[in-house]
């Protein structure tokens, strides 16, 4: 763990799931300040509460813009101090494009983020995207040492890329939930309680994982399959019902739909 090598006062606008999350794991490192404002919020131990967002900015550097898009875009220019040369705003806001930010904090060092939901818990996958060439070094190190408490990061060149991640690890959560609930269901049906159905579903997902985990970083999940699955075996029964390349088919065209609604989404310009 890295300590901060100086005072970085760091500011968070919205106290929701994320923003408290966000908190919650930079608290971990020495030499940090926390600055919140969040409506209805006024004390918050361990940082101190603000009432407007002016004086957020004025008294934070980096701002995390943890608000929902529809609130962000209720703001305006005078909302935000002028701009200065040295403010960063890192957004975990999906489908609100840079240019965007810019127009409505009228600041230039933008970082858009896209997080997905185990970030709460410090496993999460950080998509981020920035111009660099407007950073000076030092702060690009600072940024990417606050991404490591959130899980794993990974630079995108392009900020479209942000939409096709979102597709992927952003929902993905959701994907991997609706297959716990499908297995766990089946459990159910095969007459194991709903409590006993959850713990075999969880422990087995958990296992896989951590199995995968132990292979060497060029391991082949087709492979894996294939060491699981015996012919004419009870592996290869289900997977023929399921109909392997029908359910690849089916989760490209899901994640590709996915991907289109992101890019909608982050194509909406301010007028």
């Amino acid at each position: 763990m890295r300590n901060s090598k100086k005072n970085l006062n760091i500011g968070i606008l919205g106290f929701g799931h994320m923003g408290e999350a966000i908190f919650r794991l930079l608290k971990k490192i020495p030499n940090l300040s926390f600055n919140i404002c969040s409506l209805g919020i006024k004390k918050i131990t361990g940082a101190v509460c603000v009432e407007s967002i002016r004086e957020l900015v004025e008294k934070s550097n980096p701002l995390f813009l943890c608000i929902k898009p529809q609130e962000f875009y209720s703001l305006n220019r005078n909302d935000f101090p002028e701009k200065t040369t040295d403010k960063i705003i890192i957004s975990i806001m999906a489908g609100v494009c840079i240019k965007n930010i810019k127009k409505i904090t009228g600041q230039e060092k933008i970082v858009r983020t896209m997080p997905n939901l185990p970030l709460q818990v410090g496993e999460g996958v950080i998509g981020w995207h920035a111009n660099k060439k407007i950073f000076k070094r030092s702060e690009l190190k600072e940024i990417e040492t606050l991404l490591l408490f959130f899980g794993k990061k990974l630079f995108v060149k392009k900020e479209n890329a942000i939409d096709s991640l979102t597709a992927i690890s952003g929902s993905g959560p959701a994907y991997v939930f609706l297959f716990a609930e499908a297995l766990i269901r089946s459990a159910v049906y095969f007459g194991f309680t709903k409590e006993q159905s959850q713990q075999i579903v969880l422990q087995t997902i958990k296992g896989s994982l951590a199995y995968i985990d132990s292979q060497e970083k060029n391991f082949n999940l087709e492979k894996l399959i294939a060491k699981i699955k015996s012919k004419k075996g009870t592996t290869e029964a289900a997977l023929n019902e399921i109909g392997v390349k029908a359910f690849y088919d089916k989760w490209l065209k899901a994640t590709s739909a996915a991907g289109k609604r992101a890019n909608e989404l982050s194509s909406y310009e301010i007028k």
